[in-house]
């Protein structure tokens, strides 16, 4: 996973945000994307930052798939067993 968060931060408004976020920038807001892009933009920034993330969804299902996707993309957790 690590290459592929590397590989998103080649893009450039993903390096300006990770750049805004170590530089102090915060609260950032990102907009207009899906919920699996969303995840890898915010492991790609986290990853790279080493800084705590917190991030707003709209309700507890979706934050549910977002911890999920995150703590995949981030080495923290393993995919669920599809039933």
């Amino acid at each position: 996973m690590k290459r592929l968060l590397e590989a998103f931060l080649t893009i450039p408004e993903t390096e300006a945000l990770a750049s805004a976020v170590e530089g102090g920038g915060c609260p950032a807001a990102v907009t207009g994307l899906g919920g699996v892009h969303r995840a890898q933009i915010a492991a790609a920034v986290a990853a790279r930052t080493q800084r705590p993330l917190i991030m707003i969804c709209s309700d507890e299902g979706e934050a549910d798939r977002l911890a999920t996707d995150l703590a995949i993309l981030l080495g923290e957790g393993e995919a669920p067993c599809p039933v």
